[in-house]
């Protein structure tokens, strides 16, 4: 990385020495800074300094003292954390005079004194050798330092995903890394990945906005509230040329950084490619064994999109998708397929969101694309894509749909998206029992739906004849969502079940008062039959 003549910092700030921030000469002493850097990272989990913005960082790195390693992870060895803060002194005249120096360093037991020689301004061949082998020795002391897990996670257990943080200043990244960490690790069933829906929320209840950057320590804040066992933080910047890829793992509970991996990726069009390698050593690191994950994973260009900037307008378009604002949401999405035509998530996302919007035609342009291209996918999305091809918006093959789900169940058994929705088509299918079993299997796991499985549970009981049970988890789910009148009708016809005509007249009246329009209509129908059926054929 150098200064331009204009001034402006090129490379990725956090690894500039201070001189080179100053726009003053650098040397070999310099990459000492960042090589520093690196090594604080490695051994700590964290960057030495910090800051919320550019100018935030380059202050604290031209005017503030890094922490000492030891402070933040007791078991370094002092000779390697002195070593660590020497090649971080401001003055380049007190660092290490070379990589030599700072190789011989990591041979030796201890560290002596070392005088101050003119700076070099070139390094020689055999330096820049020294520089190689050096690294090799930083990854031995890594792997020394790292190599037993502190994180003992299991198939029920949620990993959250933080917000990235972009340094690059390309817009392209802001969303986009996270949705290909997210669909890269979601083909494991070693662990499971937090839903978005649970996140969102959960911000409310800590005062914060559903908007809000989610960064390390409130992921962290976020994780013991939602239970989540571990934190996944990455981030995107430059070293010159070269992209880095960073992921920190970070053990919920106590706060720990437990692992840091890296990946340098040498050209924009490798990203993904730097992703795949990214998602597969923190697969590794969070207990997953080599041969599950090689025989799990496909790249994402073959299941996601090769173009970046149509992965950065879907992500985009998942998240308004999520704050109801569909119409915003399709068209993002529908961009993202203008750019790429055989993005399958786009596609089949657009085939549903225009469904709710109304735009039949469009749904089924979109629908009628999806089977062609769902080879185009992970097999978790791929069996939850056919779900809703099959389902009750569009094929209505309600045993194809449920046959989909009972797929991804077995694949994945906990998983948080699968089993919910296997309750649902189980109950379309006619089969109550599994529906209701299901149901429970899912809360035994999480929360986030309980509300629909609830109510879906219900609705199952009293198919099966059962009004009474069913009235219990229409209750539950209303509690959930007290404003949720539809679930009203749904006790109404439980009561007249149990032949509790008054309790159900009630209910249906209670409905027309108070709820939207579509709402009112479905009471006015149900309170029609209910008239017809107590032979009050005139009121009817």
């Amino acid at each position: 990385s150098t200064v331009s003549e204009r001034g402006t910092v090129l490379g990725s700030i956090a690894y500039m020495a201070p001189e080179q921030l100053n726009g003053q000469g650098t040397d070999e002493r310099s990459d000492i800074w960042s090589l520093g850097v690196v090594l604080f990272q490695m051994l700590t989990g964290q960057l030495p300094f910090r800051g919320e913005h550019a100018p935030a960082m380059i202050y604290a790195i031209t005017q503030e003292d890094p922490p000492s390693p030891k402070n933040l992870r007791s078991n370094i060895p002092h000779e390697l954390a002195h070593l660590c803060t020497r090649c971080l002194q401001k003055d380049p005249l007190l660092r290490p005079r070379s990589m030599d120096e700072v190789l011989r360093s990591l041979q030796t037991p201890s560290l002596g004194d070392v005088k101050s020689p003119t700076m070099q301004r070139r390094p020689s061949t055999r330096t820049l050798l020294s520089g190689t082998l050096l690294f090799l020795g930083m990854g031995t002391i890594w792997f020394m330092v790292t190599r037993t897990p502190s994180v003992d996670i299991s198939p029920r257990d949620y990993v959250l995903i933080t917000d990235i943080v972009n340094e690059t200043g390309d817009s392209r990244f802001d969303s986009s890394i996270k949705e290909a960490i997210r669909v890269s690790l979601r083909q494991s069933s070693h662990f499971n990945i937090l839903p978005a829906e649970r996140l969102y929320t959960t911000l409310p209840l800590m005062d914060l906005s559903p908007d809000v950057f989610v960064g390390e320590s409130t992921g962290v804040s976020l994780a013991r509230r939602v239970g989540a066992r571990v934190v996944l933080s990455a981030s995107i910047g430059r070293l010159g040329s070269t992209y880095l890829l960073t992921g920190k793992i970070i053990d919920a509970g106590s706060g720990e950084a437990v692992a840091l991996h890296r990946q340098e990726v040498a050209s924009l069009e490798d990203i993904l490619s730097g992703v795949d390698r990214l998602a597969e050593d923190i697969r590794e690191s969070l207990g997953e064994s080599l041969s599950e994950i090689s025989r799990t994973t496909l790249p994402l260009v073959e299941v996601t999109t090769r173009s970046l900037e149509a992965l950065e307008l879907y992500s985009r378009g998942d998240v308004l998708e999520r704050q109801g604002k569909y119409q915003e949401a399709a068209i993002l999405k529908g961009r993202a397929v203008e750019l790429d035509s055989l993005f399958t998530m786009a596609v089949s996302d657009l085939s549903y969101i225009h469904r709710k919007l109304g735009n039949d035609s469009l749904a089924l342009e979109f629908h009628r694309r999806v089977l062609p291209l769902i080879h185009r996918v992970t097999d978790r999305e791929k069996f939850y894509i056919l779900s809703v091809y099959y389902g009750p918006s569009f094929e209505l093959d309600f045993q194809k749909a449920y046959e989909s789900l009972q797929n991804l169940v077995v694949r994945y058994p906990n998983s948080p998206e699968g089993l919910p929705t296997l309750a649902h088509l189980a109950m379309f299918a006619g089969d109550f029992v599994r529906s209701v079993e299901t149901g429970k299997q899912y809360l035994s796991l999480d929360s986030v739906y309980a509300g629909p499985v609830f109510n879906n549970m219900g609705f199952a009981l009293s198919l099966a004849g059962d009004p009474h049970q069913a009235l219990d988890y229409y209750a539950k789910s209303k509690a959930l969502r007290p404003s949720y009148h539809t679930i009203d009708i749904y006790r109404a016809r439980a009561w007249w079940c149990a032949e509790r005509f008054d309790s159900s007249e009630v209910i249906l009246r209670h409905v027309l008062n108070v709820g939207d329009d579509a709402t009112r209509l479905q009471a006015l129908l149900n309170l029609a039959s209910f008239c017809h059926f107590r032979g009050r054929f005139s009121e009817a």
